[in-house]
C-alpha cells in the first residue's frame, strides 16, 4: 500500500475533527496537482451536513513532502494568503494549518479552491489563452499593482500576519506607470528579427 492510500481517511478524520458548522460526512474525489516545487498539492471535496442539507466544499491541500526543491515556511505561505483576504489582490479564503505531522504524515495547510482558473504556462500558451494575452497581461500588472499598494497600507499598520516582510517604504521615487508602459509596447510592438 502506497503512503497516500491512507490520506482520504486521514484527511476525513481531519476535517472532522476541525469543522465547526455541522457534521463532516465525507472526503471525495481527491487529486494530486503536479508541478507545485514546493509543496505536494491536492484538489478535493469535503461534504458537509449542516440545518438539514448537504453541502460541498471545494477545497486544496497544501502537504509539505518529505523534501523538496525549494525550502519555504508553511506558516510564512499560509499567513500571506490570509493576510490578502479581503484586498483587491484575489486570493484564496485559508482554512486551517496543521504544524503536527501525525494528521496527515506532515504539517500541512488547507484553503479554498480557486475554480475556473488555469495557471499552467503550458496550457496559458495555447489556444484559447492565446488570444486573451494582452487583457492577461494587464491583469497581472493591475494584480501586480494591488499587491503593492496592499503591502503600502500594511506597512502603516501593523498586520500581524506580515511582521516577517520587509515592507516597503513610504518615500516613493517616480516610477513609469505598467499601463503606459503596456500601452506602448502595443502601440509599438517590437519588429522580429
Amino acid at each position: 500500500m502506497a503512503p497516500d492510500d491512507h490520506l482520504p481517511n486521514q484527511l476525513t478524520a481531519y476535517c472532522r475533527e476541525k469543522w465547526s458548522q455541522g457534521e463532516v460526512l465525507r472526503v471525495q474525489n481527491l487529486q494530486r496537482i503536479f508541478g507545485g516545487a514546493s509543496r505536494e498539492t491536492w484538489r478535493f471535496q469535503m461534504v458537509s451536513i449542516g440545518d438539514g442539507r448537504e453541502c460541498v466544499h471545494d477545497l486544496i491541500l497544501r502537504r509539505d513532502p518529505a523534501s523538496s526543491l525549494i525550502d519555504t515556511e508553511r506558516r510564512r505561505e499560509f499567513a500571506a494568503y490570509r493576510a490578502f483576504e479581503g484586498t483587491a489582490v484575489p486570493v484564496p479564503k485559508t482554512w486551517w494549518l496543521e504544524e503536527d505531522a501525525r494528521y496527515l504524515g506532515s504539517p500541512f495547510f488547507v484553503m479554498e479552491a480557486v475554480n475556473g482558473c488555469e495557471a499552467s504556462p503550458p496550457k496559458l500558451m495555447a489556444a484559447p489563452y492565446v488570444q486573451h494575452h494582452p487583457r492577461i497581461a494587464l491583469q497581472t500588472w493591475s494584480i501586480l499593482g494591488a499587491v503593492a499598494k496592499t503591502l503600502l497600507v500594511f506597512s502603516t499598520t501593523t498586520h500581524p500576519d506580515l511582521n516577517f516582510l520587509p515592507l516597503p517604504s513610504l518615500q516613493l521615487e517616480s516610477q513609469p506607470c505598467p499601463k503606459t508602459s503596456i500601452a506602448a509596447m502595443f502601440s509599438r510592438p517590437p519588429q522580429p528579427r
